[in-house]
């Protein structure tokens, strides 16, 4: 593969058919195509009759231009692995699907398979109704009859994980319990939606790297071939399913460790104690310190200053507001003190490791 000399659109403002028109001007040769609902701009490139590799199924063409390639998810394999995995588990009464408010083909596509592969097992699918399906919210009262309805326990896949953490939002609302009620499956493993949701969410991630791989070397075939060389389909598969606390059944010891995890994720900035956590669950400290010493091997107290340190690394990453007061506000009580101790777990001070971060790109 030659050297390319890239350059990277990294909003949607920035790819419209005024931008691409200047890029044309400074003489682009190609473009791979990532961002969805770009019919305009890629009919735009096509009459220019330039190479394109479109990555995004959320995109009908209007255009038939014989130098543009088209690389798909598999999302047939997506439905089979939901399918697949939750039948392995055994215990479900129904099976269910959470469509894209859009009814978008590589939906349709997730659903088809899915459905099929489950067999002949109660199935029921939700497609949404909503005035403006473009914001691509599901509509919390129609979504959460629904799933009161299924028999329980049900597995639900979700379009993808957007969709996903909606129905543990519906969830939460009806007081619907999660994975012994609802199972909740999503797509494409984006890990700050999927770690940050309550309970964390399982994700089926399909291979995106490679399909980064592929998309490149099909721009590198059809550059080299001029205009030779025909457009394409090109299909990449899934690889792998990351299962966490939204369809993961544990064991009381576990399960006892995972809630004094999701309490502490939710209220470490709050200044909370492993008192607080010990009678938030209703258990003595003692137990709760020795089942968190087997499944991570640290006390209480460690686990705590480790996730307000990680509060403050994001605060210092992502803000210039003063270190005392990002401090405080990750539930540290004594500033000194956790100067100290953020200067022990990185070897630098706050102020410094932020000089750092910025020097090295970090914002």
């Amino acid at each position: 593969m030659r050297l390319w000399d890239l350059r990277l659109v990294r909003s949607r403002l920035e790819f419209n058919c005024s931008t691409l028109k200047e890029a044309l001007r400074d003489g682009m040769d190609g473009f791979i195509i990532a961002v969805p609902f770009s019919n305009a701009e890629i009919d735009f490139l096509a009459a220019a009759e330039l190479p394109m590799v479109v990555m995004t199924d959320a995109t009908k063409l209007a255009s038939k231009g014989s130098r543009i390639s088209r690389l798909f998810v598999d999302n047939a394999a997506i439905g089979q692995t939901a399918a697949k995995y939750f039948l392995s588990r055994g215990q479900f009464r129904s099976f269910a699907y959470v469509s894209d408010t859009l009814q978008s083909q590589w939906s349709l596509e997730r659903e088809r398979a899915f459905k099929a592969a489950i067999g002949r097992v109660p199935f029921r699918t939700f497609r949404p109704c909503t005035e403006h399906p473009e914001k691509r919210m599901l509509p919390t009262e129609e979504l959460g009859n629904w799933m009161d309805a299924l028999p329980h326990p049900a597995a639900i896949l979700a379009a993808n994980d957007h969709y996903a953490t909606q129905v543990l939002s519906v969830c939460r609302m009806r007081s619907l319990k999660v994975p012994e009620q609802i199972s909740v499956l999503g797509v494409d493993n984006d890990e700050l939606l999927d770690e940050n949701t309550v309970p964390t969410l399982s994700s089926i991630e399909p291979d995106f790297n490679e399909a980064g791989y592929r998309a490149a070397a099909e721009m590198d075939r059809l550059l080299r071939a001029h205009k030779d060389a025909a457009g394409r389909k090109i299909v990449c598969g899934v690889k792998r399913l990351v299962e966490r606390h939204s369809t993961m059944y544990l064991a009381p010891s576990a399960q006892l460790v995972a809630n004094a995890l999701e309490f502490i994720r939710q209220h470490a900035a709050d200044g909370i104690t492993a008192n607080d956590i010990a009678q938030h669950l209703k258990v003595s400290r003692s137990l709760i310190e020795l089942r968190m010493r087997e499944v991570h091997g640290k006390s209480l107290a460690v686990v705590l200053r480790e996730h307000r340190i990680s509060l403050v690394k994001r605060q210092l990453e992502k803000t210039d507001r003063l270190v005392t007061r990002i401090l405080a506000d990750c539930g540290f009580k004594n500033i000194r003190s956790a100067e100290n101790l953020f200067r022990k777990t990185t070897g630098l001070s706050p102020r410094d490791w932020r000089k750092q971060r910025r020097q090295d790109g970090g914002f």
